[in-house]
């Protein structure tokens, strides 16, 4: 049997397992949202994301954005420059990245798992080109931030 549960605002429908227990894919979501199923166990989760905001630290320290003092620390990454403060953060129950930015507001981001990248679960952009476009627009860094073990 289905239920409906209400998700970011809008219903999406989740479908039962055969052993009885419910799936977090989306069957169906409106508004464009982006929700993939939870492939990841926490441990895994806080690796994987411990290992990619390390890289993007050293990428937009790497950078030479003179503007912008990066911090990584317990899972949160703080880029502080100019035009604000931006923060890049995991969210654990969810096994998402959320990106908190002077320029957009606040957005979340849920793996996808054919792909390996982060996509926004409303509308499904890209977390690597969203941040590295926003610091290009608010440090003038060419940031390259990719998805690469």
């Amino acid at each position: 049997m289905a239920r409906s549960v209400p998700l970011f605002g809008v219903w999406s429908r989740l479908v039962t397992l055969k052993n009885g227990g419910l799936s977090s894919r989306v069957v169906a979501a409106g508004s464009g949202c982006y929700i993939p199923r939870m492939a990841l166990d926490e441990r895994a989760f806080e690796t994987l994301t411990e290992t990619l905001l390390r890289r993007w630290a050293a990428a937009i320290e790497d950078s030479g954005a003179d503007d912008l003092d990066v911090e990584l620390q317990g899972g949160i990454l703080t880029l502080e420059g100019k035009a604000g403060t931006f923060v890049l953060s995991r969210h654990n129950p969810l096994r998402q990245l959320w990106l908190s930015s002077p320029l957009s507001g606040a957005s979340h981001y849920a793996r996808d798992d054919a792909t390996g990248a982060w996509r926004s679960t409303r509308g499904g952009a890209d977390l690597a080109a969203t941040l590295g476009g926003e610091l290009k627009r608010a440090a003038g860094a060419d940031v390259v931030l990719d998805y690469a073990p």
